[in-house]
């Protein structure tokens, strides 16, 4: 074989690598391009898959959220109820009249004051503190009435019932406030009967001012007859405490209407 013959072989072999170069080339192009559709694929699948765990979670997690509201709302609700049962129940918040008589089991400790009045022992230091200031500002206050027994009530209300026809500033048996050993009818040395002329005194003007601070407050003023269903008795005080009296006075409230405010 010749030097041209050799050299035509070479050149055929030469053309027979290329095109079996472009052939693998051309074949790795497809199956890079493949795997590139591949992954685009798993990636896509993928994050669609996260996408929806997260919404489930998301999901979960706000079911969790809403579920528990329901419980918060729950305790929420009973601690009101548990509060509004306490004030309920608070001594010094008793309310007693023609539409609220008397419980039948009410039983009140009382202690017999140097007058020879009684009233629950509970309210004796507060009250005799207020008699002290009072009488530090040269008022003298006197108790006229305190604590009667449903029978003493019964004797009142059938007195009046006869003097009258209509009792009008006496309860009946069993539905006065008098019954607790909290209210009390308070005058002065120098004015004793129980009327409206009693506004006239130092005595009440005292009391209206200072009252509250010592738990006591005006039970029937002149201007809820309506919500008492008692007429304007300037000369009845009524117990609730100290921390009662001082919201009462400032929002001038009766004690219905107090109770009413607090959900009672």
């Amino acid at each position: 074989m010749n030097y041209m013959e050799r050299r035509h072989q070479r050149m055929q072999e030469e053309e027979k690598r290329e095109k079996r170069l472009k052939r693998r080339n051309s074949r790795m192009s497809w199956l890079m391009c493949l795997i590139g559709i591949a992954l685009l694929f798993f990636y896509k699948v993928n994050m669609s898959t996260v996408a929806a765990k997260e919404t489930k979670s998301s999901t979960s997690a706000a079911s969790v959220q809403t579920a528990s509201v329901p419980s918060v709302a729950a305790s929420s609700d009973s601690d009101s109820a548990q509060k509004t049962a306490a004030l309920a129940a608070d001594w010094r918040l008793i309310l007693v009249n023609r539409s609220s008589p008397l419980p039948t089991d009410f039983a009140v400790a009382l202690t017999t004051r140097k007058d020879g009045s009684r009233v629950d022992e509970r309210i004796e230091a507060e009250l005799e503190e207020m008699f002290r200031a009072a009488q530090n500002d040269d008022v003298a206050l006197k108790v006229c009435s305190a604590y009667r027994s449903v029978s003493q009530q019964k004797q009142l209300y059938h007195a009046e019932s006869f003097a009258s026809g209509t009792p009008v500033s006496v309860q009946p048996a069993g539905e006065s406030e008098h019954h607790t050993g909290l209210a009390l009818d308070i005058v002065t040395t120098s004015y004793q009967t129980l009327d409206s002329r009693f506004v006239k005194t130092p005595a009440y003007a005292w009391l209206q001012k200072n009252s509250w601070e010592y738990g006591f407050v005006l039970r029937y003023p002149k201007d809820k007859e309506k919500i008492t269903g008692v007429i304007y008795e300037p000369w009845h005080f009524r117990y609730v405490g100290k921390d009662y009296a001082k919201v009462m006075n400032e929002k001038q409230m009766c004690l219905e209407e107090y109770r009413q405010s607090l959900g009672i």
